[in-house]
């Protein structure tokens, strides 16, 4: 059996969420979670390290994980993000019969396969066995990259059971619940979601509207004055359980792989307005979600406004999100996906 480090950083919830998912799934003598971004480590972790500078913490961590590799017999390395500079040069140091599975993350779209850094993607795609991918246009990115099919393998993860037995309680609610939920960051256009939000409580009295905000790492000016309930890093179970009382969810990112916010949303039946991106475009959505021209920002406002207006039709469409939901991100079938890459199951 097999000793699997899995390589994330400690402070996104995807990354820890999968890093279960693997530990719960496939077999295993011993599984490692190894902090790449050295953040509040602790012993759930592998080991400790007090952050000294980035160049400093690059070069240690490359030698701590040789060592680790070394000393734990590690046979099975899962990368989950395809860019981690020094960390991508880690095949040449290394036996070819480690197994290396890279989890290519929709944040690095257009963001770190572009310039110098398309190498060290490149030869960490190159060296991998497999690379999972959420979506049509992610496969595509890494077939322009390695020109191997053979290496891609479509693994969405699926959305947790827990959404399924939820009950979305929307029908005859006065109150037309809106939420945002992603990262504070430049990429999912945040601000212009409240311009568009401020606009829109001036023409209608009966919008609720919902800001969960994740991993605060850019000083982005928000007025919180029009955000009706305010939420810092819920947990998987608190977000869902808020989830469940929504009617829009709105995530207009200026790029990205695919989202798992899209997913969990139609699972509860919540209908997603989404940014008219290449990559949402392609996963065959268009009835049941919205999208927005971001070339447009009064595409934003007119697109919530085209919802509100049609609220009760939006309502009556939970029943279809949910089940389109069932059949395509179902959990049950990524995990047996996942042991198949992972080799854990009997062919």
């Amino acid at each position: 059996m097999s000793n699997i480090l899995f390589i994330g950083n400690a402070i996104d919830p995807l990354g820890k969420e999968r890093y279960q998912l693997i530990s719960e799934n496939v077999k295993y003598n011993q599984i490692y979670f190894l902090d790449n971004g050295f953040n509040n480590i602790n012993k759930n972790y592998f080991f400790s390290y007090k952050k000294k500078n980035k160049y400093i913490d690059s070069f240690y961590l490359f030698f701590k994980i040789l060592q680790i590799i070394n000393s734990q017999k590690i046979n099975v390395i899962h990368f989950h993000g395809a860019f981690q500079v020094f960390l991508n040069l880690l095949p040449f140091f290394i036996s070819n019969k480690i197994k290396i599975i890279v989890t290519v993350n929709g944040s690095e779209i257009n963001q770190n396969y572009k310039g110098y850094k398309k190498y060290f993607v490149k030869y960490l795609l190159k060296k991998s066995k497999y690379i999972t991918v959420k979506s049509n246009f992610m496969k595509q990115l890494v077939l322009n990259i390695i020109n191997n099919s053979a290496k891609i393998v479509n693994l969405n993860w699926g959305v947790d059971d827990q959404l399924f037995k939820l009950t979305n309680n929307r029908i005859n609610s006065e109150k037309v619940n809106i939420i945002s939920f992603r990262a504070t960051k430049e990429i999912y256009n945040i601000d212009k979601i409240f311009n568009a939000i401020f606009n829109l409580k001036t023409k209608f009295s009966n919008i609720n509207f919902t800001y969960v905000e994740f991993n605060k790492d850019q000083n982005i000016n928000l007025d919180l004055s029009i955000v009706d309930n305010y939420f810092y890093n819920l947990s998987k179970k608190e977000l869902f359980d808020l989830l469940a009382n929504q009617d829009i969810m709105i995530s207009i990112p200026s790029f990205d792989g695919f989202a798992t916010s899209i997913m969990e949303s139609l699972a509860i039946g919540v209908k997603p307005c989404i940014s008219n991106i290449v990559s949402y475009q392609n996963e065959n959505l268009s009835n049941l979600v919205s999208y927005i021209d971001l070339s447009n920002e009064e595409s934003i406002e007119d697109i919530l406004s085209m919802n509100i207006e049609n609220i009760e039709l939006i309502r009556n469409e939970v029943k279809m999100r949910r089940e389109f939901s069932f059949i395509n991100y179902s959990r049950e079938e990524q995990i047996n996906i996942l042991k198949n890459i992972y080799n854990m199951q009997e062919a």
